[in-house]
């Protein structure tokens, strides 16, 4: 993105951004090849995000995150706000960008548009697939969101 991008700065904090949401929804197999730069008018720029699933509802798929963030290979679990704010600072990203991705991405999470999407259905059992998703997305926000 430095190197190859028309707009480097927004470019990084957009990839933060969504390196944030992946954690948040599980997404294990986001690996550097689900992040690109595409041609536009303007130059190279990131693309917008493909290929985003959540893995870690799958017990045969490992949790380990594809993108080593800071130069480790880190479970899920351990994805933390502390984390991914090494990581911002260490890809050039001022301390104000990375708060205000938090904050604005635990705005949006918070809204009611966003609770509606992980709320089980009537009927679903507790070991349902949307039961199952909301407690990746509850624990991820809680583990990443709230420190």
């Amino acid at each position: 993105i430095a190197e190859h991008s028309a707009r480097p700065e927004i470019d990084r904090a957009r990839f933060f951004r969504r390196l944030i949401v992946t954690a948040l929804v599980g997404n294990c197999d986001a690996h550097l090849k689900n992040y690109s730069l595409l041609e536009t008018q303007q130059g190279l720029r990131l693309s917008p995000s493909y290929d985003v699933v959540n893995t870690a509802l799958y017990e045969q798929f490992d949790r380990r995150f594809a993108l080593s963030i800071g130069g480790q290979v880190v479970q899920l679990e351990a994805v933390t706000k502390a984390l991914l704010t090494d990581f911002g600072r260490a890809i050039g990203l001022p301390d104000r960008a990375i708060a205000q991705a938090f904050t604005d991405i635990a705005r949006k999470v918070r809204s009611t548009a966003a609770t509606e999407i992980v709320t089980p259905p009537q009927g679903e059992p507790p070991d349902g697939f949307i039961h199952r998703y909301a407690e990746i997305v509850r624990s991820g926000c809680l583990r990443i969101l709230e420190n």
